[in-house]
């Protein structure tokens, strides 16, 4: 959390200090967002330039950011943790104003990007990403992607449509997925909020998104690092951020 003076001056009464300094990286982005995109008309580049902003998670939990009514926050799968903000915007080819509502990745870029520069990809890549220019257009109306899957130390999560599934297993070294803590499902059209565990309630629904999981999982490698020193209390917190009752 740095910011520059000159940006910490026009908030002077923001509390608290770290969210003060938020605000002013904040302007600080927003004026060189403006520069470059100042450039780029200057240039007359616009038209024909594609720009993404995408944030790489949510809001800490630190009082220096809000993530309004989602829970969670950085480091964690709840909503607050890994819906961002992500923009796109090409004037020569997609449409003005359109909100997309289906669920999209930062994986998605590399393939809209090869795609919007003439390119082809390799299919001998298995990308995980999908190229959206189709879907931006309103070429394609379904969804890029049937199901997303994320995972991090002992936390793994599925999102299909709606659907998400959360699981907290055992240490990833281990090939066994014991669970620490009971699946939780949730219905994101009527629970965005994330406050109602349906696992029991749908159990049906949440053993096959397990499994779905577990197939994704099979071919990956085992990861082989840990978080520094502090691995052991990164492990606790994050058994200790997806706690939900059943």
């Amino acid at each position: 959390m740095e910011a520059k003076a000159v940006d910490l001056a026009a908030s002077p009464d923001i509390e608290p200090k770290s969210r003060r300094a938020a605000a002013a990286m904040t302007q600080s982005m927003d004026k060189n967002i403006g520069r470059l995109l100042s450039q780029l008309d200057n240039l007359s580049l616009t038209e024909n330039t594609l720009i993404v902003f995408l944030n790489d998670n949510g809001g800490t939990n630190s009082g220096a950011y809000s993530n309004g009514d989602l829970h969670g926050s950085k480091g964690t799968y709840w909503e607050g943790g890994i819906r961002v903000p992500y923009i796109v915007s090409w004037p020569a080819e997609l449409p003005k104003g359109i909100r997309f509502n289906y669920a999209v990745s930062s994986l998605d870029l590399l393939p809209t990007c090869v795609s919007a520069s003439g390119g082809v990809l390799d299919t001998d890549w298995e990308m995980d990403g999908v190229g959206l220019l189709p879907y931006l257009r309103g070429e394609r109306l379904d969804a890029p992607h049937e199901i997303l899957f994320w995972r991090f130390w002992r936390v793994a999560v599925a999102r299909e449509g709606p659907w998400k599934l959360l699981r907290v297993a055992e240490d990833p070294l281990k090939n066994e997925r014991e669970l620490l803590a009971p699946l939780v499902l949730i219905n994101l059209d009527d629970d965005p909020a994330e406050k109602t565990n349906l696992a029991a309630r749908y159990p049906e629904k949440a053993e096959t998104m397990l499994r779905k999981l577990v197939e994704w999982e099979r071919p990956l490698a085992q990861p082989r690092w840990y978080d520094g020193s502090a691995w052991e209390h990164w492990q606790a917190e994050q058994l200790k951020n997806h706690a939900m009752e059943p």
